[in-house]
C-alpha cells in the first residue's frame, strides 16, 4: 500500500518488504559458500516490447532470457554470496521495427533484491517495480550513469535524479516507441538508452515536439500515460493521506536564483485542508482516488493576459484555477496536472476552454521533512541574511524577502530592514523566530554552498495568518564594509560559471566595474540553437561584455554608473533619456532628461577573501516609459572577485567549486553561524 513517505535506504527506494509479516517475508541471506540464487520476472514494455532479448548483467556476470510475444521474461541470477552486494542491471533490446528500443533498469544489490523477494526466491515488478524494464527506468538509468558500485552509492544517485528531465526523457521514449510513424530518434543516435543518456538531445526533442499544437497534446498524453500505467509506476491504492505534504521543484544544483520552489499541502480527516507557497495561501477541499490526490483551492488563482484574436488584434484571456492533482512516481517523485479554465471576456461567443498544466516535482511526507531539513543553529552573537516575511508598504509583495537577522544572547534579536525585535529558540525540528508583531519564523538547513552561504528551507505564519514557504539563500552577515580602491574589477555570480549548465567551459553572469565609477552587466553562455534545420542542436558561445570606455552617454543597456554611498553600499544606475523621439541609454545620472529606470543597493554582509556577500536592494521605474514603479526587492547574493577579466578556458563551474573547497579550510565558527 502506499503510504507517501519517502523511506531513507536503498531497500525503500526500490521496494521492500516489511510489516507484520517481515519474518516470512524477507529470506535469510545463504551461509558463506554458498550461492545467492535469484528468479527476476518481468515485463519488457511501454507498448509490449516482443520478444525482446533480456540480460541481466551483476558485476562481470551476464544472464539472459527472450521476451514472450507480450514482453514478458523470466530469468534466473545466482553468483557467490562474496558478490551478491553487488548492483544487478537489467538491459533488453527490441527487434525487428523494434530494433532501435534499448531499454534499462537499475536495480539494487543482490543481497537487496533477495530480501524483497521474499521466501519464494522470485522477484516481481509486484516487489520491485523495476523488475519491469521500461521506458520510465530507461530515463531514471541515464540520470544514474554506469558506475555505481553498490546500494550507498545507488541511494544518494537517486536523490538527486532531475524530476522533469526523467519525465521529459520518458515521454520522448515513449513518443518515438509507440508513435514511431511520427516521432523518429535524431540522426545521431541508433536507440533509446543512447538517446536518453544525452540531455541536449532530450531537450531539443522535446523542443521540436511541443512547438505544434499537435505535438504538446502527444507529449502532455504521453506524460500522463506514463504515471497512469500499472506496467511502468506503482498503482497501489494509499493507505493513508500524509497531514502535510511538502512538493519541491527542482533546479540545477549549483543555481541559486530562484524562488517560489515550494509548495505546502496540509491534509485534514474531514477533507478540508491549506496549501501555500511563496505567493499566496488559500484553503482546501481534497479528495482520494487509487494513487491520485485531487486539491481543489477555495480560493483560486486567475490570471489575465491578452491572446491574438486571428485579425491582427488582441483580447483579453483569464485563467481561473480550478484543482491540481498529486500522483505519485515513486523515489520521492510525484507528477502535478494543474487544470485551469480559460475564458475569453471580450468574446460572448468563446466557450471556455479546459488546460491541463504537467510539471514534476520531488515531495516529502511528514516527518520525511525533518529528516531531509534539519533544524538551522541560531548564529549567536552574530548576523545574517535570510527571508522574512514582510509586507510593509514599498516592500516587493511576494511576502517572503531577504533581511539581516542579529542574534543576540538570552534568545533576543533584531531585523533590520522589516524594523522589528524577535525572541529566537532552537528545537529539534526547526530554529523558531517570534517577531513582536506576532508573525513567526521557522528555519531549517537545505544545502550547504560553503562556509557562510546555505539554503534554508523558510516557513512563515504572518501577523495577518497568511501562510508562506520557499526554499533560498542564507549567508552569514559579519558587518563587512567595502573598500572604495578595491571595488573596480570583475565580480562572478555565484562563482566562477554558469549554474545552470555546470560543466560549460564558460563564466557564466556578472558585473564589471571600472575605476572611473562605470561599469556593466555581462554574460558568457553556450547556445544550443538548430541553426541549419538538420533537427540537431548546434553549440555556440555567446559572449556579451559592452564597455563604452571613455564614451558618454554608455552605448549600451547593460552598463551602468556606480558610487559608493556614504553609509558604505555601492550604488548602481542604469539610465536613459528621451530626445523627442526616441530613448538612449546611458546617460549621466543628474544630467537633464536623464532617467534611472534600474536603481541597485548592494550591502556589504561578509567578505571571505574573493568571496563577496551582499544583499541586493533593487527596483525598477518604468513611469518614465509609461510603466509603473515597482516595489522593492531584498535578495541575497555572492560574487566571486577578480581584478582582472577571468579568461574563458577551462573555468566551468564544477571545477571551480571544486577547486575551492579543496584550498579552503573549515571555518568552525561561521560553520555554526550558517547552521
Amino acid at each position: 500500500m502506499w503510504h507517501w513517505g519517502v523511506v531513507i535506504g536503498v531497500g525503500g527506494l526500490l521496494g521492500a518488504c516489511g510489516g507484520e509479516d517481515a519474518e516470512d517475508c524477507c529470506a535469510p541471506p545463504p551461509p558463506n559458500g554458498q550461492q545467492t540464487v535469484l528468479t527476476i520476472e518481468g515485463r519488457v514494455t511501454d507498448a509490449p516490447i516482443a520478444l525482446a532479448e533480456v540480460v541481466a548483467s551483476l558485476g562481470n556476470r551476464s544472464f539472459s532470457a527472450t521476451a514472450d510475444s507480450n514482453g514478458f521474461y523470466s530469468l534466473q541470477v545466482s553468483a557467490p554470496v562474496t558478490e551478491s552486494d553487488r548492483l544487478l542491471r537489467l538491459e533488453a533490446r527490441g527487434r525487428g521495427q523494434q530494433s532501435f528500443v534499448r531499454f534499462r533498469s537499475q536495480l539494487a544489490s543482490l543481497d537487496t533484491l533477495v530480501q524483497q523477494a521474499g521466501p519464494d526466491g522470485s522477484l516481481s515488478a509486484g516487489d520491485n517495480i523495476r523488475a519491469n524494464v521500461t521506458h520510465l527506468s530507461t530515463a531514471e538509468s541515464a540520470q544514474l550513469g554506469s558506475q555505481l558500485t553498490g546500494d550507498a552509492d545507488l541511494e544518494t544517485a537517486l536523490a538527486e535524479v532531475d524530476p522533469e528531465r526523467l519525465l521529459n526523457t520518458a515521454a520522448s521514449i515513449k513518443l518515438l516507441v509507440d508513435q514511431a510513424d511520427r516521432y523518429a530518434l535524431p540522426d545521431s543516435v541508433t536507440d533509446t538508452l543512447a538517446f536518453a543518456e544525452q540531455a541536449e538531445l532530450v531537450e531539443q526533442f522535446v523542443e521540436d515536439v511541443t512547438s505544434t499544437t499537435q505535438g504538446q497534446q502527444d507529449f502532455q498524453d504521453a506524460q500522463t500515460a506514463t504515471a497512469d500505467d500499472p506496467n511502468v509506476v506503482a498503482q497501489e491504492d494509499m493507505a493513508g493521506v500524509p497531514q502535510r505534504l511538502v512538493t519541491i521543484g527542482y533546479v540545477p544544483p549549483m543555481a541559486y536564483n530562484y524562488f517560489n520552489l515550494v509548495d505546502v499541502y496540509q491534509f485534514e480527516a474531514d477533507g478540508t485542508g491549506l496549501v501555500f507557497d511563496a505567493v499566496r495561501d488559500t484553503s482546501t477541499t481534497w479528495s482520494q482516488s487509487g494513487n491520485t490526490l485531487t486539491v481543489v483551492p477555495d480560493d483560486p488563482e486567475r490570471f489575465e493576459y491578452s491572446v491574438a484574436d486571428g485579425s491582427g488584434g488582441a483580447i483579453n484571456a483569464v485563467d481561473t484555477e480550478l484543482h491540481v492533482e498529486i500522483v505519485p512516481l515513486g523515489n520521492g517523485i510525484a507528477q502535478l496536472r494543474s487544470y485551469y479554465e480559460t475564458t475569453y471576456p471580450d468574446d460572448p461567443n468563446a466557450s471556455p476552454e479546459t488546460r491541463m498544466f504537467v510539471s514534476n516535482v520531488r515531495y516529502l511526507a511528514d516527518a520525511d521533512v525533518r529528516a531531509a531539513f534539519p533544524a538551522v543553529r541560531a548564529p549567536v552573537g552574530s548576523g545574517v541574511s535570510a527571508d522574512v516575511y514582510n509586507t510593509n508598504e514599498g516592500v516587493e509583495s511576494r511576502g517572503l524577502t531577504a533581511d539581516r537577522l542579529s542574534f543576540q544572547s538570552g534568545g533576543m534579536g533584531s531585523a533590520a530592514v522589516l524594523g522589528e525585535d524577535f525572541t529566537w529558540t532552537e528545537g529539534d525540528d526547526a530554529l523558531s523566530v517570534n517577531f513582536v508583531s506576532g508573525t513567526r519564523m521557522r528555519y531549517r538547513l537545505g544545502t550547504r554552498i560553503d562556509d557562510c552561504a546555505a539554503t534554508w528551507l523558510t516557513e512563515s505564519e504572518g501577523a495577518d495568518a497568511s501562510r508562506r514557504v520557499d526554499l533560498g539563500l542564507a549567508v552569514c552577515d559579519s558587518g563587512a564594509a567595502f573598500t572604495p580602491a578595491d571595488i573596480p574589477g570583475y565580480y562572478y555570480q555565484f562563482g566562477v560559471g554558469d549554474e545552470e549548465a555546470s560543466d560549460d567551459d564558460v563564466v557564466g553572469f556578472g558585473l564589471r566595474f571600472d575605476a572611473d565609477g562605470t561599469g556593466a552587466q555581462f554574460v558568457n553562455e553556450i547556445r544550443r540553437v538548430d541553426e541549419d534545420g538538420d533537427g540537431e542542436p548546434e553549440e555556440s558561445e555567446y559572449y556579451n561584455q559592452p564597455d563604452s570606455g571613455d564614451r558618454r552617454p554608455l552605448e549600451s543597456y547593460a552598463e551602468f554608473y556606480w558610487a559608493l554611498s556614504p553609509d558604505n553600499t555601492v550604488v548602481i544606475q542604469r539610465t536613459e533619456y528621451y530626445d523627442g523621439s526616441s530613448f538612449y541609454p546611458g546617460c549621466e545620472p543628474g544630467t537633464a532628461d536623464c532617467y534611472t529606470w534600474d536603481r541597485r543597493e548592494l550591502v556589504p554582509l561578509t567578505i571571505d577573501g574573493q568571496r563577496f556577500y551582499w544583499m541586493e536592494v533593487r527596483q525598477f521605474d518604468l513611469s518614465y516609459f509609461g510603466g509603473s514603479t515597482e516595489d522593492t526587492t531584498y535578495i541575497q547574493r555572492f560574487y566571486d572577485y577578480s581584478a582582472t577579466e577571468v579568461p574563458v578556458d577551462g573555468v566551468s563551474k564544477r571545477q571551480r567549486l571544486e577547486r575551492r573547497e579543496s584550498e579552503s579550510a573549515s571555518v568552525v565558527a561561521r560553520h555554526q553561524r550558517v547552521q
